[in-house]
């Protein structure tokens, strides 16, 4: 029950003015809620996603103790003390994380038999032993490994190349992941034991690439 002594059909600035948990009319503001966390996050809401955007909204609301979900947007603004948490949260709702070894086999053959040899070849001629490539929304590293693993099979004189593979993603807990280098059966669905076996290491249940492909990898 309330104890403020408001009685007047406005509202009052106590906390028991807002029914909680909130229950604000959102079919109306949720789409201007979102239009506007894509122009503050450059994350991209698809149609299917926007329901599970609209249930972390809620659920952001309630935890950060806010008057009413359009205050959630300050909380993306720079110079909120909660912007780097609160993008970072979002990114693990608005990205799949779908991902894994030698994902998208047409494109590794692309990589393995045209792209990275004319590349190689490329360097070569120039007199330049040195490769930076960049794997754009790299999740938790696998497509960034594969490329890694590509060209150790492609340099036979690896020793003598400078290779930097950049590895980056809107989700911070996909790079620590990709960081720690560590992983588990599913993260080999599209390959065949011989791969793992001869490109990985035992790490208790799991598996991790050996030390020479982690030293390439800047995530």
């Amino acid at each position: 029950s309330c104890s403020c002594s408001c009685s007047c059909s406005c509202s009052c600035s106590c906390s028991c003015s807002w029914p909680w948990p909130y229950t604000y009319p959102w079919p109306l503001p949720v789409n201007h809620l979102i239009d506007a966390i894509v122009l503050r996050s450059g994350l991209q809401v698809q149609h299917g996603n926007r329901e599970r955007v609209q249930d972390h909204i809620q659920a952001r609301v309630q935890a950060l103790g806010l008057p009413h979900p359009e205050g959630f947007l300050d909380c993306l603004e720079p110079g909120s003390p909660h912007q780097a948490r609160e993008l970072e949260l979002l990114a693990e709702v608005l990205t799949t994380g779908e991902t894994f070894f030698m994902r998208d086999a047409g494109q590794m053959q692309f990589l393995r038999e045209t792209w990275l040899p004319e590349l190689v070849a490329r360097r070569r001629a120039q007199g330049q032993p040195w490769l930076r490539l960049w794997s754009s929304a790299c999740a938790s590293g696998e497509e960034a490994y594969s490329l890694a693993i590509l060209l150790h099979e492609l340099l036979p004189d690896r020793p003598q190349w400078r290779l930097d593979i950049y590895g980056t993603d809107v989700s911070r807990g996909a790079l620590r992941r990709a960081q720690a280098g560590v992983y588990g059966a599913w993260a080999f669905r599209g390959c065949d034991e011989a791969f793992r076996q001869r490109h990985f290491h035992p790490h208790g249940d799991q598996w991790r690439p050996p030390q020479t492909l982690r030293d390439l990898g800047r995530f």
